[in-house]
């Protein structure tokens, strides 16, 4: 079953959102706004079952295999240091930080 995010609509102030606590010039903020992620969840999403257990987005899992190119991880090592960069997060699509993995 494909994974949505929710945007709960709730600011809190121990949970800044992320994209005005980072800066806008650091080069994955930038990229971010460039990734053409509404083709790629339009063109991925049609491989998620319809049934299931609920599954990662398609932008993060997508964001993920980015990263794990750009700085050429393995699969553990990606995941450990999205849960560590804010602005992978970011990336990601996620709106505030978090604090678990991604995915397992």
């Amino acid at each position: 079953m494909q994974g949505v995010h929710r945007n709960v609509g709730q600011q809190s102030f121990l949970n800044e959102d992320l994209k005005s606590m980072l800066d806008a010039r650091h080069p994955l903020y930038r990229l971010a706004d460039r990734m053409p992620w509404s083709a790629m969840e339009q063109e991925f999403g049609v491989l998620y079952a319809v049934h299931g257990r609920p599954s990662v987005p398609v932008r993060v899992m997508v964001s993920l295999l980015v990263l794990k190119h750009m700085y050429d991880l393995s699969d553990e090592n990606v995941v450990a240091r999205w849960m560590e960069n804010p602005f992978w997060q970011f990336f990601s699509g996620r709106e505030h930080y978090r604090w678990s993995a991604p995915c397992d």
